[in-house]
């Protein structure tokens, strides 16, 4: 730090109490007023940022003019020049806050099973959302918020034992500069706590901080981070690209309303999280069935009517449907699972209440909101997710929204649970690894093994195979009956439905782990498998394996064009893409970019229409595309297959039908197979369903987005232009994220619901095993 004595100014350093990338911080004494304070030393390379000095002290002023009972209060700020050839010190003076922090009170609560009370998690989490709805309406954005920013006063700890939160370090990742890069090494915020579309490079606003406190919250209600990784890119990309594991999947105590309340705060779209940390408190009190404090009412209120400076609502026609994002309103109510559970404490029981109780929540309609003067930065961020995400494969890792739709089921003779593949989000471009890499087990039911012997579970190659692979997943733990268990799968992150396609459980020895499984069926125990016989009215001759690796692993139309994942991963993502873009060339009518906007209503044909037919509704375009051609390949729409080739593909033609049409011919297929059951059937007659709807919706934006394409860049400016515009996202998001049921608050169609189902489909119905 270059600090060549113990005293800086007028404070005496007594203790460091911690040290970070960008300060360290120490426990001091202030010599003229003989009180205790704490001194942040700020140590970035001042020397390489010429601006640093005056960026310094007007954010140091404006952090100091915080006053409230729950930020920690700036005393004072400095920049000196050590005696010597030491470097500039710049730091700041604050409240010294006695008390551990709220990282260390989770390490010993949440971490090991220990979970706060429903009055814990509001006594801890309202004083946090009101500080920062304080600062908010200050115009100061944390841009930080993680569990070691927040200080658990002792001071306060006569009223409750876990002391008064604190929150500090308020506007310092601005203080330090907002240029930073993320190729560089820095960002703005932890990977764990990041928002998306801080990783996108937007330096985040108010709905940034809503999204790292409830990262923050998962962690209270489950004892795990919602993402986590090898490195902190592997992190970063996994907010922007995975959907977060349930909460009721990870604590079975959770009850729904509150994993709603925390998955809702994680949405990936900014506009689809709470507009203020206020009314994340209100829903949070809601869903634990607790009384909503009066002030945390008045400041909600106060912030919905207020316009945040940095937050563009989004324009939509009246009475349009909000539609949720990725796990706002898909809380998980199956049987949940936590990992492991032998290391549970006595569980908490949280009240349970409705799903769509209180006041709080997304509501179902809202009206258009005024046209902005200005837009700010939100375009540019969102131009540059769509960059990273082209050049990263991204939207595979979707997969574990499964999770949060799953319901068993209704079990046939003898079933005793499912298990299903799920995907960690660890993808390669280069192949399907990070897709189906993971089983999650579900199985109820269950008798203990016999003295001295134990479960342990196989993946089984195919049948056809003459040395099928094997995968152990080792010893499985009978809990109550019931046995859960979450395998992740192996370092390289391996498309397991590509290579297995049975499911196994024997009884053995418990002192010694078998290897390999036993030959003998007299200790198989629990068995499934996916169909692996050919229909007689497959003109492919596929089996439903096959058809189901297809839609949801590897798909032969697109292997051959060099796109690696299921046909279902690339529908879903590209239908994402032509929200985002949609959304985009909105924006952009505010701000009067006619060529951006022409240009973003481009790539939504280059989507629908694939590279080979772009050309036909945008001739200006000529050979080059505005987007990556290799993802353009297939179609959204595209041509409707030929009806020699009922998978829609002849496997050597340029230009394959589109999504909807390949989806629909694998999805048929899949169940024409002699050994598809009733559920699979019931199934997939509602993803067709639901695929039809879409194409609906598809096909306006398409119509939309080719009347728009004619304009002229003064006919784009005027309100007919914005009315298509409207228009074309309302059906965007309709394609995407399908309607809301307003009796339930639940998704219903669109690609994210057709995702997570199909990937259902490809699941092991487990029943004991008969000898063969």
């Amino acid at each position: 730090m270059g600090i060549s004595s113990q005293r800086i100014g007028k404070y005496e350093l007594q203790e460091r109490l911690g040290r970070g990338g960008m300060a360290e911080v120490w426990k001091a004494l202030d010599t003229q007023l003989g009180r205790l304070v704490a001194v942040k030393i700020l140590h970035p390379d001042l020397q390489s940022d010429p601006n640093f000095l005056t960026r310094f002290e007007r954010e140091a002023q404006v952090i100091a003019a915080l006053h409230h009972p729950n930020i920690v209060q700036i005393y004072d700020f400095h920049i000196s020049q050590p005696i010597g050839s030491g470097p500039t010190i710049a730091y700041m003076v604050m409240d010294y806050v006695e008390g551990q922090t709220m990282a260390q009170y989770l390490s010993t609560t949440s971490r090991v099973g220990k979970f706060p009370s429903p009055a814990d998690l509001m006594h801890l989490f309202t004083p946090i959302c009101l500080a920062v709805d304080y600062a908010h309406q200050k115009g100061m954005i944390h841009r930080d918020l993680k569990p070691s920013n927040i200080l658990l006063d002792r001071r306060s700890s006569a009223n409750n034992a876990i002391g008064e939160p604190i929150l500090s370090d308020f506007g310092i990742a601005k203080l330090l500069g907002t240029s930073t890069s993320l190729l560089s090494g820095w960002w703005l915020g932890t990977p764990s706590y990041i928002s998306p579309e801080q990783v996108s490079g937007s330096p985040g606003n108010e709905l940034s901080d809503i999204y790292s406190l409830s990262v923050i919250l998962y962690e209270a209600c489950t004892g795990t981070l919602p993402f986590q990784g090898d490195n902190p890119t592997a992190i970063m990309m996994q907010h922007v690209n995975s959907v977060p594991l349930s909460p009721t999947l990870v604590n079975t105590h959770i009850p729904p309303a509150l994993a709603t309340v925390i998955l809702r705060g994680l949405a990936k779209a900014p506009e689809g999280r709470f507009p203020s940390a206020s009314a994340l408190a209100i829903a949070l009190a809601e869903a634990l069935n607790l009384p909503v404090p009066e002030n945390v009412r008045q400041v909600a209120d106060q912030m919905n009517e207020m316009h945040n400076p940095t937050y563009i609502s989004p324009i939509r026609p009246p009475h349009t449907p909000v539609m949720p994002p990725p796990g706002s309103t898909l809380s998980g109510m199956g049987t949940a699972f936590m990992a492991p559970l032998s290391q549970q404490a006595e569980p908490v029981s949280y009240p349970s209440r409705p799903v769509s109780a209180g006041a709080a929540l997304e509501p179902q309609h809202l009206t258009a909101t005024p046209l902005p003067a200005k837009t700010k930065k939100g375009r540019k961020g969102r131009i540059l997710t769509s960059v990273l995400l082209a050049l990263l494969f991204v939207g595979a890792s979707l997969g574990a929204l499964v999770l949060l739709t799953y319901k068993p089921p209704p079990s046939a003779s003898k079933a005793v649970g499912h298990a299903f593949f799920i995907n960690s989000g660890q993808l390669n471009p280069d192949n399907s690894q990070g897709i189906n890499d993971q089983l999650l087990i579900d199985l109820r039911d269950i008798p203990d093994p016999s003295p001295g012997r134990a479960y342990y579970g196989w993946l089984l190659g195919d049948k056809s195979l003459s040395e099928p692979p094997t995968t152990p997943l080792g010893r499985l733990t009978v809990d109550h009956g019931n046995i859960r268990m979450l395998y992740q799968g192996n370092k390289q992150h391996a498309n397991l439905l590509l290579h297995v396609s049975r499911f196994l459980i024997t009884e053995e020895d418990a002192k010694i782990t078998p290897s390999s499984y036993s030959p003998d069926y007299s200790v198989w125990r629990y068995y499934a498998e996916i169909s692996q016989a050919p229909s007689p009215k497959d003109k492919l001759h596929f089996t439903m394996l096959d058809h189901l690796r297809h839609l949801t692993s590897e798909s032969p139309e697109l292997k051959k064009r060099g796109l690696h994942g299921g046909l279902n991963m690339w529908f879903m993502r590209n239908t994402q893409k032509i929200l985002e873009w949609a959304n985009a060339a909105r924006d952009d009518w505010a701000t009067g970019s006619t060529e951006s906007m022409h240009r973003h209503v481009i790539r939504i044909l280059d989507y629908l229409d694939g590279a080979a037919y772009v050309q036909q509704d945008a001739p200006a375009v000529g050979p080059t595309l505005l987007v990556n051609p290799h993802d353009a390949q297939v179609a959204l729409l595209g041509p409707a297959p030929d009806e020699q080739y009922p998978a829609g593909d002849t496997f050597d033609d340029e230009a394959p039908s589109g999504y909807v049409y390949l989806i629909s011919s694998h999805l048929g297929a899949t169940v024409l197979s002699p050994d598809a059951t009733q559920d699979q059937r019931v199934l997939a007659a509602q993803i067709q369903k639901a695929i039809d709807t879409v194409k609906v919706s598809l096909e306006k934006v398409h119509q939309d987005a080719k009347q728009l394409l004619t304009m002229t860049p003064d006919q784009l400016l005027e309100p007919a232009a914005l009315t298509l515009l409207n228009d074309m996202v309302m059906h965007a998001q309709l394609a995407y994220s399908g309607q809301v049921d307003p009796l339930t608050g639940q998704a219903q169609g669109g690609a994210l619901w057709i995702y997570s189902n199909i990937q259902r489909m490809a699941n092991f119905e487990v029943k004991p095993h008969t000898s063969r």
